[in-house]
């Protein structure tokens, strides 16, 4: 986008346009959850449905700040949880069913895990950390690809933090994170004018890479932006992430000095936020775990 305030107006139109329109994410999920629960739909339809789910609490916590400036980290944390959970029970369908290899897109999966960090879940974060680099490694993302830089830097941020070494033979990474590459040298600088000046570099870049326009060549190659969703144009996941693992360190906090890390939206919360104790899925992995006694959920 051109500056921030088009990417806010853009984010608001669009959360609108997806609420109003595409109301069937929320009721046609829960819809066939239920019919799941009495035998009516496959296990296949679970994944999907939480996956759906996700989308939609994550279009209200979108909208309520652009439309009202207000904050409901209520609704975040129902959508973190819908978006693991369904990676969750799909990684628990590929050990029951060799086959398949069903997933939310490593490049959104890495920011539901930086989302729980977030909210104070260093728990649950941690262990869905451990899922995605399974699935990194396995049949799922098959070391997914270097394109998008942004969720490679939040996954070296995490296991910088976590002291794990990736296995890079195995992943498709990039040789230059870009502007990311400053960050995650100096990833626990107590050198405040190095921290500041790298969190304005990422905040240019993460306003002028917000776009969800896809441009063709003249060969027919595609190419879009590094931010390619509306949900994450104004909700900097990567910047308050790497701020709430600096808080987890103990290091000094971050005064905003940018127009993005200014916003609400893009303070961390004053306390964790409870983790949500949703019926439906308790119930579908009930069902799920009953039925498939020998296989374990990772979390």
């Amino acid at each position: 986008m051109k500056n921030l305030s088009e990417s806010i107006e853009y984010t608001k139109e669009k959360k609108y346009h997806q609420i109003t329109k595409l109301e069937s994410h929320y009721s046609g999920s829960l819809k066939d959850l239920n019919l799941f629960l009495n035998g009516e739909k496959p296990i296949t339809r679970v994944g999907s449905s939480f996956e759906y789910l996700s989308y939609w609490y994550l279009w209200q916590f979108n909208y309520q700040f652009t439309s009202k400036y207000q904050v409901d980290f209520s609704l975040l944390s129902q959508s973190t949880t819908f978006a693991i959970e369904s990676n969750n029970v799909d990684f628990f369908l590929g050990k029951k069913i060799p086959a398949v290899d069903f997933a939310i897109p490593f490049t959104d999966a890495i920011k539901h895990c930086g989302q729980a960090i977030i909210l104070g879940w260093d728990d649950e974060g941690k262990a869905y950390l451990n899922l995605l680099l399974k699935m990194l490694y396995g049949k799922q993302y098959k070391g997914w690809h270097e394109y998008t830089l942004h969720p490679w830097f939040m996954l070296e941020l995490l296991c910088k933090w976590q002291g794990i070494e990736l296995e890079r033979d195995r992943l498709k990474m990039p040789k230059s994170l870009d502007v990311y590459q400053v960050a995650l040298d100096h990833w626990d600088t107590t050198d405040e004018s190095v921290l500041h000046d790298a969190i304005k570099q990422m905040a240019e870049y993460h306003i002028a890479e917000s776009d969800e326009y896809v441009t063709t060549d003249e060969y027919g190659g595609e190419d879009s932006a590094q931010f390619d969703n509306a949900d994450y144009f104004v909700f900097a996941v990567e910047i308050v992430l790497w701020l709430a693992i600096r808080q987890r360190l103990g290091l000094k906090d971050y005064q905003p000095d940018n127009e993005l890390m200014k916003l609400a939206i893009n303070q961390l919360p004053v306390e964790s936020v409870p983790i949500p104790k949703i019926e439906i899925i308790e119930q579908c992995k009930a069902k799920i775990q009953a039925e498939n006694p020998t296989i374990a959920f990772e979390m």
